[in-house]
């Protein structure tokens, strides 16, 4: 299933990469560092602000020190306050 979740992060649609993002956060593990990285492109580069926002969620949710350390790193460099405000909400998690 995360080989497929991880295609939709790619999709057109965004409803596909907001979907994937979704499943992503519930069936990930925090031993997957390589799809926490792709989840943090798509939370800083996804043209779509709501899609960004279940990213970062996302990120909280699976845990772990990899996804921490990519919140953390998004609260210090500091983008948009909207992209603040999601980090620091995934961080809570």
């Amino acid at each position: 299933a995360l080989p497929a979740l991880e295609r939709g992060l790619a999709s057109k649609e965004a409803r596909v990469r907001q979907g994937a993002v979704f499943a992503l956060a519930r069936l990930a593990q925090p031993s997957d560092t390589a799809l926490c990285a792709k989840l943090a492109q798509v939370a800083r580069k996804d043209a779509l602000e709501d899609v960004r926002a279940f990213a970062w969620l996302a990120l909280g949710r699976i845990g772990g020190e990899s996804a921490r350390a990519l919140l953390r790193s998004e609260l210090a460099e500091g983008r948009s306050l909207v992209e603040l405000g999601y980090a620091a909400f995934g961080l809570g998690f």
